[in-house]
């Protein structure tokens, strides 16, 4: 009968394999089936049965074994039952400690392994307990010993890395980390891994301004992941990874898009989940809300989830963007000012000072309420605080909206050259990657405020864009003028699904004769990329080559 327990593990079924010996009752069989694929089998998902299958072997036996100890830590931890993990901890570097001074066998990788494993754990358990300088100082320890060790677990350790950084703000660190995070997950074949780092990456690219390289990153990483795919089991999904790109299309104003990555993850807010994760859903879908206007629902989903950051967050590995400055903003949108100023009094001001996204996000909201409030002057400086900081920091989508802000100040203030000057660079930088959704919604005279640009090196197709969402062709303060872009390419209106914004760019580059390549470093896009935009192009304007698609393109003076 152990026959087939042989061959399920020759044609490399390990699972399967284990759930025989279960069923034989081959308990020093199961033991040994798991110490030799038990961490890719709670790598690949499957921490609930692996708490089974260890419970399943004899006291006796497992007290024996280090790693059978170790799996159960795992396994536990990844069912986020972290408060009864430190003592088995002890216990694990205490069996260690007793069978060293025993002379039982153990290889000194595998007491390498060991330790670095514990030391990891221990890093994750200090994230939790909001004690980063701890995580950070644990995390290290084992990287320095990776090179070293066959630890299957290098992955996940560069993933706490750059959920380390990305916490305190430190986005370079934290996107070498997860692009290592990722190189090592796909060796590992550790695919929830991969997502999730390519999903935290996409957050790091979405607050650096950078919303192709975002969308290019999960594209390629999700297409690798679909590789292995079984058709017949449930498709991979990451929060971190569905929710950046529910916020990429929101911020470029494809609601519908940005609904369709985020509804199948509300689902999990009724049947359960971790609590970052429930947190980061309903944050994400609080924004889909604001942006379109419903802003007492965005409250009620942003509610819900601080409660529940209250409650859970000493069991948190990472700490979410500001739940109350998002709901500070709400509230300033619909005019209850002395409710938002509650809201963001309520702040413990000494953690925020640590994390820098969140200390921008809340002074943001600030300088918005002062704003209301008519108090300019003050909203003026903090925005000039925070557009320092978020240049040093290259926190580009905080620094638009720093300097939005400033170049209302102004105008209010009958500074229009100044205005200009500073919405003409928050636009410049909103421009290059198609993001219209942080002018939304955030002053009655942002189009007045808009109209002051200077559109010289700012996209026509973008402006057009942002006019049409705010829905306002709005004059300039000194006459008639519109703001500029509002009446720029109708031919491309005139086509059945209009070119986007990217699209709109490099069928202009290929009118100046430029070819594919010359194109994807022109705009920092993958070869790849530049290929399928060009697709895109012949299917909407119904082209077959390049000639064909210029000719019509001039036609609609498009080009």
């Amino acid at each position: 009968q152990t026959r087939a327990i042989d061959w399920l593990i020759e044609h490399n079924q390990p699972h399967e394999a284990i759930e025989q010996a279960v069923l034989l009752q081959e308990w020093e069989l199961l033991a040994r089936l798991l110490e030799s694929n038990g961490n890719n089998l709670i790598h690949e998902g499957h921490h609930l049965p692996m708490l089974e299958w260890i419970a399943a072997i004899p006291e006796q036996l497992k007290s024996r074994s280090p790693r059978i100890l170790l799996l159960r830590i795992w396994a536990l931890f990844f069912s986020n039952k972290i408060e009864v993990i430190q003592p088995l901890l002890d216990e694990l570097e205490a069996l260690i400690d007793q069978q060293r001074l025993a002379n039982i066998e153990t290889s000194t990788d595998e007491l390498v392994d060991l330790h670095s494993e514990i030391s990891l754990i221990r890093s994750y358990i200090a994230r939790s307990q909001s004690d980063l300088r701890g995580a950070s100082q644990l995390t290290k320890q084992v990287l320095e010993e990776l090179d070293s060790t066959n630890m299957p677990l290098k992955s996940v350790t560069y993933y706490g890395i750059g959920l380390d950084s990305f916490t305190v703000g430190d986005l370079e660190s934290a996107e070498t980390a997860l692009k290592a995070a990722i190189e090592h997950g796909k060796r590992e074949k550790k695919y929830t891994t991969v997502l999730s780092s390519s999903g935290l990456l996409g957050w790091i690219y979405y607050y650096q301004g950078k919303l192709d390289a975002a969308l290019e990153t999960g594209m390629q990483n999700q297409h690798w992941i679909d590789s292995f795919h079984d058709p017949s089991q449930p498709r991979i999904l990451s929060c971190w990874q569905n929710s950046i790109l529910a916020m990429i299309y929101l911020e470029r104003g494809e609601i519908t898009i940005s609904s369709a990555y985020i509804n199948p993850l509300l689902k999990h807010i009724n049947i359960g989940t971790e609590p970052g994760l429930h947190i980061l859903i309903q944050y994400t879908q609080a924004n889909v809300l604001f942006s379109k206007g419903e802003f007492i629902e965005a409250i009620e989903r942003l509610d819900d989830a601080i409660n529940v950051y209250e409650h859970k967050k000493d069991a948190m590995m990472y700490t979410p963007p500001s739940l109350r400055a998002m709901k500070a903003r709400c509230l300033v949108a619909i005019n209850n000012l002395e409710g938002a100023n509650v809201v963001l009094e309520s702040i413990d001001a000494e953690a925020i000072n640590e994390l820098p996204l969140n200390f921008e996000d809340i002074n943001l909201s600030k300088a918005r309420l002062y704003l209301k409030q008519k108090h300019s002057a003050l909203a003026l400086e903090i925005c000039e605080r925070i557009a320092i900081q978020a240049r040093d920091l290259n926190h580009t989508y905080h620094l638009i909206q720093a300097l939005l802000i400033k170049a209302l100040c102004l105008f209010k203030s009958k500074h229009n050259d100044e205005a200009a000057e500073a919405i003409t660079e928050a636009l410049t930088l909103a421009g290059r990657e198609g993001m219209t959704r942080v002018f939304v919604h955030e002053d009655e005279d942002t189009p007045n405020v808009l109209a002051l640009c200077k559109p010289a090196n700012i996209p026509d197709a973008f402006l057009k864009k942002l006019s049409e969402e705010l829905g306002v062709k709005a004059a300039q303060t000194s006459g008639q003028t519109q703001l500029p872009g509002a009446a720029a390419l109708e031919g491309n209106l005139k086509l059945l699904e209009p070119l986007s914004q990217r699209e709109l760019e490099v069928i202009r580059l290929i009118d100046q004769g430029l070819a594919n390549k010359e194109i994807a470093q022109k705009l920092s896009l993958a070869p790849a990329t530049v290929k399928a935009h060009i697709r895109n192009i012949y299917g909407k304007i119904g082209a077959k080559s390049r000639t064909e698609a210029l000719s019509k393109a001039r036609q609609l003076e498009v080009i």
